[in-house]
């Protein structure tokens, strides 16, 4: 469909699905992978951190380290209670973000819906603006599911507005014939609005929703935590082996923050299911 500025057209519904993962592909191991080793990470340095406490528990006179048992373990216990509560707050961010950008994808489809009922109750004006919709979803969904080997996502907002425009100009070519047709074409406007701003935030929000100093903070105190344990314990295997649980309880917790993030990539991925259903409807209303 050619746009009525610029010169600009959308491209085949076919052309756009190359550009976007089939239903049940995860959109990118790289992420995923990425995920796991930062956790990896995590885990490594606890476990080190308990080894090195170790080794000062063996270097120090054993007089020295029962003088400091009391201030050691009232230290431990703060960065305990540090690293629950920060790691307890991102999973209920990260979480948050996701039902989110759940809820804005709702929003969207509703917004689609009333785009194609509005086309249809213009007639055969509407009809190009019709078709343009599920090329609209596919380029929805290859903008958010990224199928980078790397996993990295280029946030394009120049590219948004440029598909708001091309969207827009659908709308003054329409021949208007009275208030009623002017009334569905206002509507048409405020969906796209609707689309586009919802977009935005969406985009807006998965930019950086974990900073690598709040990340590397979590890793730092988890080692400060496992250092304590390390002068504590006595060595042997079983507490050994209990401190490795402790790395990787941790370490899971980073994971699943790191993994609700960004809901579009990894394990928790936010489901294509709902989008492709909607392009059903699409197609079939189209099809009448």
């Amino acid at each position: 469909m050619s746009s009525a500025r610029g010169g600009g057209s959308y491209r085949t519904l076919e052309e756009d699905r190359r550009d976007v993962p089939p239903v049940g592909m995860r959109a990118s191991g790289g992420t995923r992978l990425n995920f796991f080793r930062r956790a990896t990470y995590v885990a490594a340095a606890a476990s080190a951190s308990v080894g090195l406490g170790y080794c000062v528990q063996q270097a120090l006179p054993p007089a020295d380290i029962a003088q400091a048992e009391s201030i050691i373990r009232l230290v431990a216990g703060l960065e305990a209670t540090l690293l629950a509560l920060v790691l307890g707050l991102l999973i209920s961010t990260c979480h948050g973000l996701f039902n989110a950008q759940l809820h804005q994808w709702q929003t969207i489809g509703r917004a689609i819906l009333s785009l194609d009922r509005a086309f249809a109750e213009l007639g055969p004006v509407g009809e190009p603006g019709r078709r343009a919709l599920p090329q609209i979803l596919n380029r929805m969904r290859a903008r958010f599911w990224t199928r980078r080997a790397d996993g990295h996502r280029t946030i394009d907002f120049d590219n948004l507005a440029e598909e708001d425009s091309l969207m827009r100009s659908t709308l003054p070519s329409l021949r208007l014939i009275g208030d009623d047709h002017k009334r569905r074409v206002q509507t048409c406007e405020e969906m796209f609005s609707l689309i586009f701003e919802t977009q935005l935030t969406m985009m807006r929000s998965i930019v950086n929703p974990v900073p690598h100093l709040l990340f590397n903070s979590v890793a730092a105190w988890t080692c400060m935590l496992f250092f304590g344990f390390g002068m504590l314990s006595p060595i042997n295997f079983l507490t050994g082996f209990v401190a490795m649980l402790g790395a990787i309880a941790v370490a899971s917790a980073v994971f699943l923050v790191l993994e609700l993030s960004d809901p579009y990539v990894g394990v928790f991925q936010m489901p294509t299911s709902g989008l492709e259903k909607l392009l059903q409807v699409l197609n079939f209303r189209h099809r009448k």
